[in-house]
């Protein structure tokens, strides 16, 4: 009788897989909203409450999409959004990412992420850099 039942067993094949490898590090570590948190100037001391031209909203979706919101206005306190523009993303490897908007062409941008992956600093050239925390 134990034959018969271990002679009867149904073994499955585990040959290829067609799902689809899960998303790298690099990949979901970006995923989410991000907003400028503080603005670096070389030889100033940060600013905590940056100015209405220096805040940003990035928005980095499952899907390889994002929208990258800009904002006006005097008080940084009371910034309103001036321009939201769509575009689509991908890693490269490391902290490099590749960005291209809508109706643009791509460009190479470098995101290096500190305080355990809740933060990242981005050149926004002009010897300022921008930290982003997310959200």
């Amino acid at each position: 009788m134990m034959l018969l039942l271990v002679g009867s067993q149904v073994f499955v094949n585990c040959g290829d897989d067609d799902s689809p490898a899960p998303p790298s590090e690099e990949f979901t570590r970006l995923l989410g909203v991000w907003e400028v948190d503080q603005v670096l100037v070389q030889g100033q001391d940060p600013v905590f409450d940056p100015s209405c031209m220096d805040q940003l909203r990035l928005e980095f979706r499952e899907d390889g999409t994002f929208t990258e919101t800009t904002f006006a206005g005097e008080n940084p306190s009371e910034c309103t959004e001036a321009v939201n523009r769509n575009g689509e993303w991908q890693s490269t490897g490391g902290d490099v990412y590749q960005r291209t908007f809508v109706g643009g062409q791509p460009m190479s941008v470098t995101y290096t992420f500190v305080d355990n992956d809740s933060k990242f600093t981005f050149d926004a050239g002009a010897n300022k850099r921008l930290v982003f925390e997310k959200k």
